[in-house]
């Protein structure tokens, strides 16, 4: 569910939240980073926003009204009790989550830990290793890592096909997708939105150009 715009001049509730500080990395720089390693994994977090629930003194703040009777145009007001897609803090609080859940973790393996704080990007984990074996090693580790926080980490694609996700996945993956776009995705991927050829491997950038006229008549592309 999407939180309502304000109307006119009239903010929404969603509008007034304070979206606190900026956690996440720079979505360049996870993609950029992420593209060193020659085996390339990467995995998302299912339901992330859902799975950070909101103290129940916090929930006034989530309140929207609901139509309980169509007939009789009764109106109630319910309360979000977790963190939902659009919700102008929500990206702040996962972050804050996943970050504290993270240290708790960082004495035991502190260099997975640094790896995978420095390759999420909100819900996304984009890493991988200079080997096959090294990649998977981050694979199982991230996996047991988030499944103890009762995060799980699945939709696993890679440019090697034994570190991708189960056959029966794949399926539902693109399934999903062809509903959705109503095109195929085999031996493709969106990686943090931009389109993933991982057969070939090649990541495909596109760059709207624009021509515009100089006033001495000579055509550049900006």
């Amino acid at each position: 569910m999407t939180p309502p715009q304000g109307l006119g001049c009239a903010p929404s509730l969603n509008e007034c939240l304070n979206t606190g500080p900026l956690l996440q990395n720079q979505l360049w720089s996870v993609l950029i980073r992420g593209r060193f390693n020659p085996v390339a994994i990467t995995g998302d977090i299912k339901k992330a926003f859902l799975q950070v629930r909101i103290r129940p003194e916090e929930r006034d703040a989530l309140r929207f009204h609901w139509l309980k009777n169509i007939e009789t145009n009764e109106v109630e007001t319910l309360r979000f009790t977790r963190a939902l897609f659009s919700l102008g803090p929500s990206p702040f609080l996962l972050g804050g989550v996943i970050k504290q859940h993270l240290d708790t973790w960082s004495p035991k393996q502190p260099e997975i830990v640094c790896a995978i704080k420095k390759n999420m990007y909100m819900d996304d984990l984009i890493s991988g290793g200079m080997t096959v074996p090294k990649a998977g090693e981050m694979k199982d580790a991230a996996t047991e890592i988030f499944a103890d926080a009762r995060f799980e980490l699945h939709k696993w694609h890679s440019n090697v096909p034994q570190l991708e996700s189960t056959e029966t996945d794949q399926t539902a993956d693109q399934m999903f997708a062809k509903q959705q776009l109503g095109t195929p995705s085999r031996g493709e991927s969106s990686l943090l939105g931009l389109k993933w050829d991982k057969l070939r491997d090649f990541l495909n950038v596109t760059v709207r150009l624009k021509k515009t006229t100089t006033p001495g008549g000579e055509y550049w592309l900006k």
